[in-house]
């Protein structure tokens, strides 16, 4: 059943007639006008192709009307995960309008909340979180603070909570600053600034527990709450009015910048980062950034208004600045910010501020980042194992250095709680762990190659590969069939470069599209052994091409391999070439290349004539039968020189169902050439039956092709006549391109026009042009001459 149908089963389920459900029964009937509207918002819902702003518009709609078939046809899409883009539309116009009063909507919503679909689970929070009822508000923040549940779930619940000012909510959002996990912490503290409208909740949890200590025994008063609330809501929408006028700012801004005179930007761009508000400081850091990105250069003045921002009031404005300085990189740089970052307190300026400094790979920023390491902050350790991992990779620091940096991130990594979320800062001192190369370092990350987190997996497998110790190749070649995609790419390339043939049929069974369904993972895996076959012996060439064989998604590769292999035996000045000149020409002439096959074979042919093989007749069918198919002419050499007449008679047979079927075909042109070709060199060898036959494809070949010529002549003469440019070169340079064969019928098209009552000039002039191009000894017209010394003329070259 089609959507259309489905769409209509629950209109009249749910509103027309007798076949009401049991649930409808008792709902009065509707007008004819209200039947139409519900049928067009159903179906508009339930159409795959519908965009979303249109079933948002639908699901609005109905969700304002106050006849119960509009509720419960709701209800039916919010039911259904068949149908997510309806479910979200319906959700995100409950999260628009409210939902209190539609308590049916809550289990569906819930349902969705702890379902799969990411965008159902975001609008699914957003509207459970109007109802701001103590049963659905205990529910969510049960979600909220269930461990055992996913961390996705938990985290959309929390983004949701902030619009719930109960004081449920708020103590959960306080417990929740103590979670485990740093991403459920940071988005409880988002929430709470939110709630509360006190932003400094989001970097200072401490002052948000001794807020709620100080408030939570404070009476729950209903004016509180509907200030609070009114609160809330005008600071979201806000927000959102904020976001996009900042980001109309920073395109307007920038088209400015692109129409403002080059010798005026530097002044434009430095007034943007002195400019009062916090908003176009920031335009004016992201277009300094992309004009850096871009090859520009800035001026000394946005240099130092660059170090002037590392102090700004606003957080933002010093990690843009950072990234400015580092990605500008002048000799003042790294002391501007490792002296910066010794006075930073907020969590993100200090990241970015380490990712400046790491963008600098400077060995003497190494006791800074060292000491950035050790903080009890995740998120700031975490980058500073990535600017320790950029510090380190030009193998730039001295023993020394490199012990430190090796005794700070193993001291890191020893802290880790084991079941809390640290997975970001185990990717990243990974990270480190591969720059700094320490030996105490292999066994961790030999352990981390069977972690539970995909991100984890790939980071040691990373890190392990630029330790370049081949023993490592075997316990990653484990995940060359991870159940992540990411990691299996990764463990593929690693095992290529460290393992080499020792781990090819690894890599090879990756290959295969039965074992590997993703495409990328076996392009992957095809590019790294065809590296490893480059410089493999001839034996594991053609072990490797005989288990091909059989593959019929392999045929490409094989050609590949079998050409490495005709390659290896050359040099080796093997017996085994010819063998494998056949199979190459084999190969070639089945991937319906005969072009290519017709040479390999022809020399596979001329060994073994050599060598008076026995199979050389066999291999002198297969090249002239490639020959045939690339309709090349030298086949008819080829017939000529064989003396087995047999052979000839066999090749002969299929050489003149090739004519047949070309001209069947309308491949006039290779059916001419070849018929002319044989016979002109055949004519002796061919019966009189033959020759007649051959005449007679020859004849038919020539005719019909003239007569498409003709035809085809007459169809883009016009278009060269034409005003359009684009289409008068496109049909001239297909004319040109048919070269003699458009000589005749260009010659016609030419006495038509001169013949005409009216005179055409430009059409007689361009149709010249082409004819002296494909023509030259068509001389001796001229365009001024009377009009019956013009078609004399005509017809003195169509003669010629």
């Amino acid at each position: 059943m089609g959507w259309l149908s489905r769409a209509l089963a629950m209109v009249l389920a749910t509103a027309l007639g007798p076949a009401a459900t049991r649930a409808q029964v008792s709902a009065p009937a509707l007008s004819v006008a209200q039947q139409t509207e519900l049928k067009n918002s159903v179906g508009q819902l339930a159409d795959p192709t519908r965009s979303p702003k249109t079933k948002l518009e639908a699901a609005e709609l109905l969700l304002t009307r106050t006849y119960p078939q509009a509720r419960h046809a709701l209800a039916e899409f919010l039911s259904n995960p068949a149908n997510p883009s309806a479910q979200v539309a319906v959700a995100e116009a409950i999260a628009r309008f409210g939902g209190q009063d539609y308590v049916e909507f809550v289990e569906p919503l819930m349902a969705m909340l702890k379902g799969k679909e990411e965008p159902a689970r975001a609008a699914a929070a957003r509207a459970l979180a109007t109802y701001k009822t103590p049963a659905v508000t205990e529910k969510m923040v049960a979600l909220a603070t269930d461990t055992k549940l996913d961390r996705t779930i938990r985290l959309v619940t929390i983004s949701a909570l902030w619009q719930v000012l109960d004081k449920n909510t708020v103590d959960a959002l306080v417990r929740l600053l103590n979670d485990r996990d740093e991403s459920i912490r940071n988005a409880s503290a988002e929430a709470l600034a939110k709630l509360t409208n006190i932003s400094a909740f989001r970097t200072n949890r401490a002052l948000a527990k001794q807020w709620w200590a100080r408030n939570r025994h404070k009476d729950h008063s209903q004016w509180l709450s509907d200030l609070a609330d009114s609160l809330a809501r005008a600071n979201s929408a806000l927000e959102l009015e904020n976001a996009q006028l900042r980001d109309r700012l920073a395109r307007s801004v920038s088209e400015l910048y692109t129409a403002t005179p080059a010798d005026q930007r530097g002044l434009m761009l430095l007034g943007l980062l002195k400019d009062p508000m916090v908003d176009v400081r920031r335009v004016g850091a992201s277009l300094a950034m992309s004009r850096l990105q871009a090859g520009e250069s800035l001026s000394a003045d946005i240099h130092a208004q660059a170090r002037t921002m590392l102090a700004d009031a606003d957080p933002m404005i010093r990690k843009d600045a950072a990234l400015l300085l580092a990605a500008m990189g002048d000799g003042e740089t790294l002391g501007d910010l490792l002296g910066r970052l010794k006075v930073e307190t907020v969590p993100a300026v200090r990241e970015g501020l380490l990712a400046a400094v790491g963008q600098l790979r400077d060995p003497k920023s190494l006791p800074a980042v060292l000491e950035q390491v050790a903080s009890s902050d995740d998120s700031v350790a975490a980058a500073a194992a990535m600017a320790l991992s950029r510090v380190a990779a030009p193998k730039a620091l001295s023993e020394s250095q490199n012990r430190k940096a090796a005794d700070a991130v193993l001291a890191r990594y020893k802290q880790i709680e084991p079941q809390g979320d640290s997975t970001t800062l185990r990717e990243s001192l990974m990270a480190a762990m591969g720059a700094v190369r320490h030996k105490d370092f292999r066994p961790i990350l030999q352990t981390a190659l069977s972690d539970q987190a995909a991100t984890v997996r790939l980071a040691a497998v990373s890190a392990l590969v630029l330790f370049a110790e081949a023993e490592d190749a075997s316990l990653i070649a484990s995940l060359t069939n991870d159940v992540d995609r990411g990691v299996r790419r990764a463990a593929i390339a690693a095992v290529g470069a460290l393992g080499g043939q020792k781990h090819l049929q690894a890599i090879l069974q990756q290959t295969d599209p039965v074992v590997e369904s993703d495409e990328g993972v076996r392009k992957q895996a095809w590019d790294v052994a065809m590296a490893i076959l480059s410089k493999a012996d001839t034996k594991v060439l053609a072990g490797v091409a005989a288990s091909l064989a059989e593959r019929t998604d392999a045929g490409v590769y094989r050609i590949r391999v079998l050409q490495l292999l005709v390659d290896a035996l050359k040099v080796a000045k093997s017996d085994q070439l010819p063998a494998a000149l056949r199979q190459l020409g084999q190969a070639l002439a089945k991937a319906s290349r005969p072009a290519e096959a017709a040479p390999v074979c022809a020399e596979a042919y001329a060994l073994l004539l050599g060598q008076k093989d026995p199979q050389a007749t066999a291999v002198w069918l297969e090249w002239v039968d490639a020959l045939v198919a690339a309709d090349d002419p030298a086949v008819v050499k080829a017939m000529l020189e064989q003396d087995d007449a047999k052979a000839y008679e066999t090749v002969l047979d299929r050489f003149c169902a090739h004519l047949n079927a070309l001209l069947d075909g309308g491949k006039y042109a290779p059916a001419i050439v070849l018929a002319e070709e044989a016979t002109r060199q055949l004519g002796a060898r061919l019966d009189p039956s033959r020759q007649q036959a051959l005449a007679k494809v020859l004849n038919q070949a020539r005719a019909r092709q003239l007569k498409a010529d003709r035809e085809r002549v007459a169809l883009l003469a016009p278009q060269v006549m034409v005003g359009d440019e684009t289409a008068r070169l496109a049909a001239a340079g297909e004319i040109q391109a048919m070269g003699e064969r458009a000589l005749v019928p260009l010659l016609e098209e030419l006495q038509r026009i001169v013949s005409a009552d009216k005179p055409n000039p430009e059409g007689e002039k361009a149709l010249l042009s082409i004819l002296t191009q494909i023509a030259p000894r068509l001389t001796g017209y001229d365009p001024a001459a009377g009009q019956d010394e013009r078609l004399k003329t005509i017809q003195a070259w169509m003669k010629n």
